[in-house]
This record gives C-alpha cells, structure tokens and sequence, in this order.
C-alpha cells in the first residue's frame, strides 16, 4: 500500500515532505506569535525604558560602561556617548545593536552574554538619555553627526547624517 500510495501514484506526502510541511506551518505560527508579542524586543523592536528601567540600565551602565565611556558618559578610552556624533549611528536600535554584538575590532566588547535582551535595551534607553547633557571633560567628538528626528504628521523618523572629521 506504502509503495502504491506514495510512489507509483504519488498520492500524499512522503515522511521527509510531511516534516517539512509541519516546519514551515510551525515558522508560520511563530511569526504570528511574534507580531502580537508587545514584549518583543530585538535588533529592531526596542522600546523606551520606564523610569525604574532607566534605574536598571543606568545601575548596570555604572558598573560595567564607566571604565571606558566616563560615568557620565563623556568618553575616555570609549567615545563620547552625550554629543550628537557617533560610530555606529545614535538611534536607539543602533545603540542597542551595539552593545549587544560589540565591536571587538575597535575595543567594544559584546554584553549579550551578560545580559538579556530587556536589560541591554535599558541600558541603551539610559544611554540615550544622556545625548545632549555636555559634561565637563568630554571626549571630542567621533565619528558622523546624527541626528534623530520625528515627523509629526507622518509619525516617520528621518536620520540625518553629515561625515564630520574622524
């Protein structure tokens, strides 16, 4: 019956074709899984940190960013994370992309093995926090202009950036 069902009349799915069909239903259901998951949070999704996630991020900045960064984040070994001029773009995604993956090339470490998605994104909030603030001493700036802007009418965010002098 095997043998007449499957390969003489082709009826039906093999086991290798069923496997895969029950994958890419599985793949599926995980994205729609995902799309209507509001904690969601990735190189693309990240959200803004409340007040005490702000606390969690600043915490966990002070105790493993200051070496290099400064405690107010006016650069030292690392760049200055308070002016509007960055390596790897300003926005709060690319913040959190880049302590996640690091980049080990020019001294950033990866923190993904330390810490969890939801805590990297609080610390990328409480860095973004800091643009603007001026502190005493800080680094020079490195790297492009970048500047984060949102459209009122279109709810679109714009970046622009200029090459400034490295």
């Amino acid at each position: 019956v095997y043998l007449l069902n499957f390969h003489v009349l082709s009826n039906g799915k093999n086991p290798t074709e069923e496997y895969q069909a029950e994958l890419n239903n599985a793949q599926a259901e995980k994205e729609i899984y995902e799309a209507k998951n509001k904690d969601r949070i990735d190189e693309i999704h990240v959200p803004m940190a409340d007040a005490a996630g702000l606390q969690t991020g600043k915490v966990n900045f002070m105790a493993n960013c200051v070496a290099c960064h400064g405690a107010n984040g006016e650069g030292g070994v690392g760049p200055n994370l308070t002016d509007d001029y960055w390596l790897h773009n300003g926005s709060l995604n690319d913040i959190y992309n880049t302590i996640k993956k690091g980049y080990p090339d020019k001294g950033m470490q990866s923190w993904a093995t330390k810490f969890n998605p939801k805590e990297i994104s609080q610390m990328a909030s409480f860095i973004a926090t800091l643009k603007g603030t001026k502190p005493a001493n800080g680094k020079a700036p490195q790297g492009d202009l970048f500047r984060e802007t949102i459209a009122t009418d279109s709810l679109q965010i714009t970046k622009a950036t200029a090459t400034s002098t490295k």
